[in-house]
């Protein structure tokens, strides 16, 4: 029997892969989803009704999704009592399964220490593997906290608590799964680091998992397939800092316009409103926020041309997925230095243009929303996002 623990959408996603490949289809595969993200119910029940899952049983946990919305000390005090009760309700089902291997995608939640700490009390006996949770197990970020903080962690749950610097180190793992083997971060390297097999990207197309998962979240298929150009934009926390921004946008949606391309906008997961107001917008095409973007990759990889991220896990599925389209990250122009992950992303065929020409250039050269940006436009976009201050190691 197999166990996997998901925090997110993308953790589903890279559930599905495992389950689907050769070497776990002959388990009993167990899905745990814990609601850490927006609409998280929707997909555990699409996956209950999706006939051909690939999962045996879906089973749900109340988690952290819309803690961030308390005041302070609400959150402060869900943090700990609300942590605690996770891991007592996933332990106890942990226990009550008594499953061989396990697969956990985050490691620094309290709750994902504690299942680690009873894989440790059960000496060796409970198999636990870590699988990747996205770019930051590639890139160069380091979770470092203040002593005050550690202190407080180990008062709050349990001298077993501790800081988790870099994914997928935790000496109870047995070995770490990712998309990306000979890019993981040189922490990494000393575990046994396995591939995702990506055979179940097909799987999910034929077995028409795709397309039952994002009909749960309104997403037709026949919509997906007309997409051209997505644009993934940061939270509004961010973007509403800067009135400009939205100028930019607009600049960028006519001149597609113009050249007959629709534009997809996708906003962050955790934004539930049209907080830029283009709703009015001839020719613009909005996205679910919690859609899960790898099955619309998935759905429309024969028509989508072009995709526009910053640098995050969306990146690197567009680019596993879309392996004809043109995928631009604009971390380089807006101030990101995380040498490792950009020399990634150009490795596996991605753009990361350096200057505003060259920006311009790689838009117009590639058809991707045959246009001519101008440098006024690129250089908003660029001083938007720098003066964010984004923190690119840090953004998962």
């Amino acid at each position: 029997k197999s166990i996997y623990f998901a925090y997110t959408s993308y953790h589903v996603f890279l559930a599905m892969l495992m389950a689907l490949s050769e070497s776990e289809e002959a388990n009993e595969q167990v899905l745990v989803i814990v609601s850490n993200f927006a609409d998280a119910e929707v997909l555990y029940k699409a996956l209950q009704n999706c006939r051909t899952s690939p999962f045996h049983r879906v089973i749900y946990f109340q988690g952290e999704q819309d803690w961030h919305h308390y005041s302070c000390w609400k959150q402060a005090f869900l943090r700990y009592w609300g942590c605690r009760k996770i891991a007592r309700k996933l332990l106890y089902f942990l226990k009550k399964e008594a499953a061989a291997h396990c697969y956990l995608f985050n490691e620094d939640r309290p709750y994902s220490l504690a299942l680690l700490e009873y894989a440790k009390s059960r000496k060796g006996t409970v198999t636990m593997s870590s699988i990747e949770d996205g770019a930051i197990f590639y890139n160069s970020f380091i979770a470092r906290k203040s002593q005050r903080y550690l202190f407080l962690g180990k008062i709050a749950y349990g001298l077993w608590w501790k800081n988790v610097e870099v994914m997928g180190t935790s000496e109870i793992f047995k070995d770490v799964w990712t998309l990306f083997p000979e890019f993981v971060r040189p922490e990494l390297e000393r575990k046994m680091v396995r591939r995702i097999s990506t055979v179940g990207l097909t799987k999910l197309l034929e077995k028409k998992i795709a397309d039952d998962l994002l009909t749960a979240y309104g997403i037709s298929s026949e919509e997906i397939r007309k997409l051209k150009y997505i644009i993934l934009l940061s939270h509004s926390s961010v973007i509403s800092q800067f009135p400009e921004y939205r100028n930019v946008l607009i600049r960028i949606i006519n001149n597609a316009q113009k050249s007959g391309h629709p534009i997809a906008i996708k906003y962050h997961p955790r934004d539930s409103t049209d907080f830029l107001n283009l709703k009015d917008e001839p020719g613009v095409h909005f996205l679910r926020a919690s859609a899960p973007l790898e099955l619309i990759y998935l759905l429309g990889r024969e028509s989508i041309l072009g995709v526009v991220a910053d640098l995050s896990t969306s990146l690197l599925s567009a680019l596993l997925i879309l392996s004809t389209a043109k995928i631009i990250s604009t971390s380089a122009l807006f101030g990101g230095k995380d040498d490792r992950f950009l020399n990634m992303v150009r490795s596996l065929g991605g753009d990361v243009p350096a200057t505003f020409d060259e920006f311009a250039r790689l838009f117009h050269d590639s058809g991707t929303l045959s246009m001519q940006l101008g440098e006024d436009v690129v250089r908003n976009m660029c001083r938007f996002q720098s003066e964010a201050q984004w923190m690119v190691g840090g953004v998962k």
